[in-house]
């Protein structure tokens, strides 16, 4: 899509390099586009130009436009530079490009060494400030993206590189988004003291208050399978090992079709009990995962708390992280799996789900549920 035989589309509004990711971050699906990266569009335009090209697919798309963090006032039509990319924007591009291609177990550390390879040279803070804040919000876009995937400190500390400079033009109050993302990353890094003074810091951000997090005395290096553990009232996070010996079942969740899974299974009068006395849910660290989520699945399934790990290798067996994947583990090693939660399937998965704790003997042969 763009100008085609001298005709202009409003893709055209659009500067060169964002346009080639936001074609990038385009999926398809049998029903036309799937999904968009929507912060391409919302760094790049005024909001009529955003719901101008997402109009473009239809009505269902244009109803999730994003909102524009352009600052108010900004021009209809932004000075566009559509003939060239700059050398930054075209090494920023070369990496949106890599973590757009890469998936499975392997991607993050490839999407980290892209990182490195092309960009990582650009976060001194004295070229920082020499930055327009279109360049300076992809810098800050590529560390959010390979600090999110891989949380090492050289990453996160680009991330506060970019923060700081927001802070400094600012004048002290950088945008909310910008101040959450931080402390996510901070608390992805385990880096709870600072993350908890960000949002002292900033509090027109209105961030919601952390839990406690309860740490074991000494070197807990080398606990296995460690995770948080919330406790009922949402105040505290304490950090334990999961006993994994016998036979367990262990959920990697985090998403609607999640919630889907628990709200179905815990209704359910034969996998309900066999889910309350042997399974896990696992969500994603606390900052990758959301703990205002952890709070509210807990307040709504006491019976199958949300239990956010550790650290994703603290759970090597857990290569991926679909959402849901319901595991059968014996001693710790998975032997059974399956994938997914669709509703309206007229009972197959939940039939499937129910063979799989069969051969594992958590539950007897019981006769099928009737048709309503």
């Amino acid at each position: 899509m763009g100008r085609q035989a001298g005709r202009t589309t409003p893709l055209d509004a659009l500067a060169l390099g964002a346009r080639e990711r936001f074609l990038l971050s385009l999926v398809w699906g049998s029903r036309g586009l799937g999904s968009f990266d929507p912060d391409v569009l919302a760094d790049e335009l005024p909001q009529p130009r955003i719901d101008a090209i997402l109009q473009l697919f239809g009505d269902e798309v244009a109803r999730h436009a994003p909102r524009s963090r352009l600052p108010a006032g900004t021009a209809e039509s932004r000075p566009a530079a559509t003939d060239r990319i700059g050398p930054l924007e075209r090494r920023y591009t070369d990496f949106y490009r890599v973590t757009r291609e890469q998936h499975g177990p392997d991607a993050p550390s490839l999407v980290a060494q892209s990182f490195d390879a092309l960009l990582a040279d650009a976060y001194d803070p004295r070229q920082l400030q020499d930055l327009d804040e279109r360049h300076l919000a992809m810098l800050w876009n590529a560390a959010r993206t390979v600090a999110g995937l891989a949380p090492s400190p050289r990453h996160v500390e680009a991330m506060e590189a970019v923060f700081d400079e927001s802070v400094r033009r600012s004048r002290g109050q950088p945008p909310a988004e910008r101040v959450r993302a931080m402390r996510n990353a901070l608390l992805a890094s385990h880096r709870f003291d600072a993350a908890r003074q960000l949002g002292v810091r900033y509090p027109t951000a209105a961030l919601s208050p952390l839990p406690a997090f309860i740490e074991p005395t000494g070197d807990h290096s080398s606990m296995r399978h460690g995770i948080w553990r919330m406790s009922g009232d949402g105040s505290r996070l304490q950090y334990e090992s999961l006993d994994l010996r016998g036979t367990r079942i262990v959920v990697t969740a985090g998403c609607h079709f999640s919630l889907d899974a628990v709200a179905d299974i815990s209704a359910d009068p034969v996998l309900g009990p066999a889910f309350a006395g042997h399974a896990y849910w696992l969500m994603q660290p606390p900052g990758v995962e959301d703990i205002d989520a952890v709070r509210e699945w807990n307040r709504r399934f006491s019976r199958a708390p949300a239990l956010m790990i550790h650290d994703r290798e603290g759970w090597p067996m857990l290569a991926d992280w679909p959402m849901p994947e319901f595991h059968v583990l014996q001693d710790g090693r998975i032997v059974d799996s399956l994938t997914g939660w669709p509703r309206g399937d007229d009972g197959r998965q939940r039939e499937a789900l129910m063979g799989m704790l069969r051969r594992a003997g958590l539950i007897g042969h019981v006769r099928p549920r009737r048709a309503p």
